[in-house]
């Protein structure tokens, strides 16, 4: 008997036959990202229904050395669950998905850790609550664990506690809720902050089983604006400036690909525009807007997207004027549809594949405000040098800009023929699959792509980005001299001695482990 078989005969003795699936198609799905073909394939899928099940699993793993890849809602693209060998076992989290507690008074909400957003999104409509966070755009199938896991684009202090299964299979719990006898969880600063190091982890300290949000009372109201900028340079700089401002719930900046789906606005709308212009843009600026806002918007402009929110009107009216006047070199206005589309159905996984189902994978780079309008020139000239090359291979790039704070996040996405990927297929489910041409893999072109995904990686630590969900594709550190890597894994042996839970994410030097049975 081989360790991985006399790990899964315990796992099935420990915890039933219904936790262990050894179906091959199974496997093949789990195994796989949305970009990553993994060279082999998992020797089965674990699915633990509780943090009980999680913890004997780890622990059971430990005795018999058999490497766990983590995995939730599986909208991953940089291999950070894939397996590295035969024998590797995934765990499917999607059965811890309960919401456990809403605290109102202290503004909290726990959640295992297979919970989506949406989930939990729905839960809080009924008490006016909502998260902190703006949550993904993917939030109908990615997971609230899976988001600490791989990190979001901003300031994570939205994270006010964790629970994770170490790699030693005991339990910890970080913040008050750890430290207070009522176990009371609503301050993550108990000590030094544990939880931080489980944040953009890709799971290599541990397996998240439970996590606790900060919550706000819902703010009622809002206000949308659309921006139309004549190049990208002008874009990047009115996205920093108003990022930097932190006054708008939302900055998203779209390529001109997308002005297609813009309209101009209408005489209502450029009358509130002209309205909202007068007090800081004078007459002049005013008019301009106002007017260029009726008319269609030009093929080749950039825009922005932003809404703003408060607890009154006036609040969110301000704060729209703030962002007005770090847009104000805007060439004209236009109908905000994008931005409210967003507030009303914040969730999408379209997204994932292009119209005719193309295959789709992005890359991105969160940029200091300082070096951001550098990045965005070095980003104009690879689209530029690259576009006939790219058009002859059927492969297209557009382009998405955001900022939350003093950091621009740039994202290229990528789409070309080819089959989509077995992830991709099922998240979007087969009735919609169906209407796609059949398209036959392009193994060559999407060689290609990854050859443009890692120079754009290369372009971004050249401007000394950072980036999330790390998995086997970013760097943590460029620095040869800083000592983050040898902390992180002197930290990961102590918590993870046996080296069994999604070891070689992060780019850390886990060996794997001996894979020797006693049995």
């Amino acid at each position: 008997m081989t360790p991985a078989q006399a790990f899964l005969a315990s796992v099935r003795q420990s915890l039933g036959e219904s936790v262990v699936c050894e179906r091959t198609k199974e496997r093949q799905l789990m195994s796989e990202d949305i970009f990553t073909e993994s060279p082999v394939v998992a020797s089965a899928v674990l699915r633990p229904g509780s943090e009980t099940d999680v913890q004997r699993i780890v622990e059971m793993a430990a005795k018999h050395r058999v490497q766990l890849r983590v995995r939730g809602g599986g909208l991953s693209y940089t291999s950070g669950y894939t397996p590295s060998r035969d024998d590797d076992v995934v765990v499917d989290m999607r059965g811890l998905a309960r919401v456990v507690a809403i605290d109102e008074a202290n503004l909290t909400a726990t959640v295992e850790a297979g919970c989506t957003w949406q989930t939990l999104l729905s839960e809080l409509q009924s008490k006016n609550l909502e998260c902190v966070v703006t949550p993904p755009v993917s939030g109908s199938h990615s997971t609230i664990g899976g988001a600490v896991a791989q990190g979001l684009p901003g300031d994570m202090s939205w994270v006010v506690s964790v629970t994770v299964v170490l790699g030693s299979g005991d339990l910890l719990t970080t913040g008050s809720s750890g430290t207070t006898p009522g176990e009371v969880v609503f301050n993550r600063h108990a000590g030094p902050d544990l939880t931080g190091l489980f944040i953009g982890d890709c799971g290599a300290m541990g397996i998240k089983t439970r996590v606790a949000v900060r919550l706000r009372e819902r703010l009622p109201f809002a206000r949308h604006a659309c921006f139309l900028f004549r190049s990208l340079d002008d874009l990047v700089g009115a996205a920093a400036g108003t990022g930097r401002a932190g006054v708008a719930q939302r900055v998203l900046g779209l390529d001109p690909s997308r002005a297609r789906s813009l309209r101009p606005a209408t005489l209502r709308e450029a009358a509130t525009i002209g309205r909202e212009l007068i007090a800081g843009g004078g007459l002049a600026n005013t008019l301009r807007l106002a007017v260029g806002s009726l008319r269609q918007p030009p093929s080749d402009t950039w825009s922005l997207h932003c809404t703003t929110v408060g607890e009154t009107r006036r609040i969110a009216d301000d704060r729209m004027a703030i962002v007005r006047r770090h847009c104000r070199h805007a060439v004209a206005e236009s109908a905000a549809t994008v931005a409210r589309g967003l507030s009303a159905q914040p969730f999408s996984v379209r997204g994932i594949a292009g119209r005719n189902g193309e295959a789709w994978v992005p890359v991105h780079g969160i940029v200091p405000v300082s070096r951001c309008r550098e990045a965005a020139l070095e980003l104009s000239r690879f689209m530029t040098e690259r576009r006939d090359e790219m058009t002859a291979r059927q492969v297209t790039m557009s382009l998405l800009i955001s900022a939350n704070g003093p950091h621009v996040l740039f994202e290229p996405m990528f789409l070309w023929p080819d089959s989509l990927a077995p992830v991709t297929r099922q998240v979007l489910g087969e009735s919609r699959v169906r209407r796609f041409p059949e398209t036959p893999a392009a193994p060559d072109n999407r060689d290609y792509v990854r050859t443009l995904r890692e120079e754009l990686r290369k372009l971004f630590v050249a401007h000394d980005a950072t980036f999330v969900q790390l998995g086997r594709f970013y760097p943590l550190s460029s620095q040869s001299t800083n000592a983050v890597g040898a902390c992180l894994n002197h930290l990961r042996r102590t918590v993870d001695p046996s080296g069994v839970v999604n070891p070689g994410t992060l780019g850390l030097d886990c060996s794997p482990p001996s894979n020797r049975s006693d049995d």
